[in-house]
Parts: C-alpha cells; sequence; structure tokens
C-alpha cells in the first residue's frame, strides 16, 4: 500500500507543478502580448497626434474658395488694380457682379487702334475675376482701359436678374452704353483707368467715380467749359465741365497755324455729370512741327458720332435743337465749340 500511496503522491506533486509554470507562462505570455499591444496603441496616439499637426499645416496651405454672400445685388460694385510693366497688363479684382458673368475688357491706345485678342473675364465664386495681356511692341503710350458688364450680352439667367437693357443696375459705375444705336437707353456697369507706358511698374487702383450733375445738366443751350490743360512729352490732357447729356460725343484737338493735321486729335463720350476728359497727341513735342509759338486747342460737340438715344432726341441728329453762345452752324446742322489759345512750353 505505501508504493503505490507514493505514487499517487508524486503524481499530485508533479500536476501541481504542471500547473504553476501553465499559469506563469500564460501570464508571461498575456505581459509579452500586453507590452506590443500599449507600444502599437502609444505609436497610433502619437501618429494620430502627428497627423492632426499635419492636416492643419495643409489646410492652412490650401486657399479654400466660398460663395460670396453679397454677389447679385443691384448696387454694382468693383475695386481692385490695373497693372502694366513693359508690354504686360494685368487686371485683378472684386466685384458683386453673380458667379459667370462676363466681364468685357476695352482697351484704346491714344495714338491708334488696338484689335484682336480674348478680351473676356469670367466672375468667380467669391466674386473675384482676372485678366492678362501682351500687348503689341508697337504700342508706346498711355492706354485706356475699361472694365465693363452689360446686361444684354449675358445668359438667360444674369440678363432677367439685371434686366436685358441693365434697367435694374444702380451705384456709381453705371453708365449708358449703345447696344442698340439710338433706340434704346442700355445701361452698362463700367470700371475705367487709364495706364501709362512709363518704365518698370504701373499700378492703378480701380475706385468708384464721384459725379455730380450740375443744374443745368440736359439743358439745350449748352455749356462747355475747360478747367484744365495740362501738357507732357507726349500728351496734352484736357478736362472739364458740361451740361451736356451723358454719352454726347466731344472731339479735341489742336488747330496749329500754317499746317492742316489730323493726328492732334482725340474723342470722348461725356460722363453722367456732364464732365470729360480728352487726350491727344502733344504737337509741341512733335519734330514734325517747326516754328510753333502758339496754336488753338478747341473741344467741340460731334453728334455724327453721337449713339446715345437720350443725347440724339435731345440735341437733334445734327445738333439742329442746341442753343446758346457756344452753337454755331455746321453743314445742315450745328455744334457747340470752345476756343483755347496756347502758347508753346
Amino acid at each position: 500500500m505505501r508504493q503505490p500511496l507514493k505514487i499517487l503522491i508524486t503524481a499530485l506533486f508533479i500536476a501541481l507543478l504542471l500547473v504553476g509554470c501553465t499559469k506563469e507562462t500564460d501570464q508571461g505570455e498575456a505581459e509579452a502580448a500586453k507590452t506590443p499591444d500599449e507600444d502599437v496603441v502609444t505609436s497610433e496616439e502619437e501618429n494620430a497626434e502627428e497627423s492632426v499637426e499635419g492636416e492643419t499645416d495643409e489646410e492652412e496651405e490650401i486657399e479654400i474658395i466660398k460663395p460670396a454672400e453679397h454677389l447679385g445685388g443691384m448696387d454694382i460694385e468693383f475695386s481692385g488694380t490695373a497693372s502694366i510693366e513693359g508690354g504686360e497688363i494685368k487686371v485683378e479684382g472684386q466685384t458683386n457682379l453673380l458667379e459667370g458673368t462676363k466681364l468685357y475688357i476695352d482697351m484704346n491706345w491714344v495714338e491708334g487702334v488696338l484689335i484682336g485678342g480674348n478680351r473676356t473675364a469670367i466672375v468667380e465664386r467669391d466674386g473675384s475675376f482676372t485678366y492678362e495681356t501682351k500687348l503689341p511692341d508697337k504700342v508706346d503710350g498711355l492706354i485706356t482701359m475699361e472694365v465693363k458688364f452689360e446686361p444684354a450680352s449675358q445668359n438667360k439667367e444674369i440678363k432677367e436678374h439685371y434686366g436685358e437693357s441693365g434697367e435694374n443696375l444702380e451705384g456709381p459705375f453705371i453708365r449708358q452704353y449703345d447696344y442698340k444705336m439710338k433706340e434704346i437707353v442700355y445701361h452698362k456697369a463700367s470700371a475705367i483707368v487709364v495706364l501709362p507706358r512709363e518704365e518698370g511698374l504701373v499700378e492703378v487702383e480701380i475706385t468708384p467715380p464721384n459725379w455730380n450733375k450740375p443744374d443745368d445738366y440736359g439743358s439745350t443751350t449748352i455749356r462747355i467749359e475747360p478747367t484744365k490743360v495740362v501738357k507732357d512729352e507726349q500728351y496734352i490732357y484736357v478736362d472739364g465741365e458740361s451740361n451736356l447729356l451723358e454719352g454726347t460725343n466731344l472731339r479735341g484737338r489742336a488747330i496749329l497755324p500754317g499746317y492742316i493735321t489730323s493726328g492732334f486729335i482725340g474723342h470722348t463720350n461725356v460722363n453722367p455729370d456732364g464732365s470729360f476728359s480728352i487726350i491727344f497727341e502733344n504737337p509741341e513735342t512733335d519734330s514734325r512741327i517747326k516754328n510753333l509759338d502758339e496754336y488753338e486747342i478747341t473741344i467741340e460737340t460731334n453728334m455724327s458720332n453721337t449713339l446715345f438715344a437720350t443725347a440724339v432726341e435731345k440735341y437733334g441728329e445734327d445738333g439742329e435743337k442746341m442753343t446758346g453762345d457756344l452753337v454755331e452752324e455746321e453743314g445742315n446742322g450745328k455744334k457747340a465749340i470752345v476756343r483755347i489759345q496756347e502758347r508753346k512750353e
């Protein structure tokens, strides 16, 4: 009996020993398994923190363009800059016109005609617009640029919003234009800047004009008053006031004694308050003109180039309805003219 009992005790002792080893092994494996898991969690947390930081940096670098809430208002706004450097012209601006609106860029060179090129800019969803072009090498002088919105030439949605003839448009940027050639009054939003050709970069800000209509605005008794004559190496600038209706065309020119010339001449349409600015080449600095001491500058109405319905109706197609001391007979019609005597500087 002792031998079997001894064997039994020995078996129980071995079994207990094995159970203890198994428990330690399981615990060790669990701890071994636990440690890497904890390391992975820590690594993921660190990576997550790094990822969040990375995402934040990336978001700061990405420009998110949001729709401008004020787009579509009738009081039209323009802002921004137009620049010229060498032959490169660039316009960067903001407006409250509807997204997708086409803006037309009209450029005039005082000394000639600029032809060709894509001259449109599209209003983006945040109200921004840009335009870039390169002038021909021969163009060396002052450029007049107009950024304009004409509802009649837009798509159906935009045309209905602002009115086909622009009748819903408001604000200082609003002008008439001759879309239908004297048949009806059309309105546009127009920002005009003058860009001189100089060395280096020239940048001009787009700002709203300040119109001030006189009490006699639209009278058939014509008043034209030049207020300033400025000369530089290339041009003569004549600014003035009048009571002429917006869109009446004026012609300015230098008349030189002893010369028959056609080059020293400029045209402009009267502004919404009757004011005007005319630019033409300066004969004083032209090497072809000799012995010039005195000459005459004239500013006169030009009804044959006046295409605005209200002005044509008011003054007559040939100016025949004009009255006052400035009015003279011209062919079958009349014109109003003022003369400025100038001396060579």
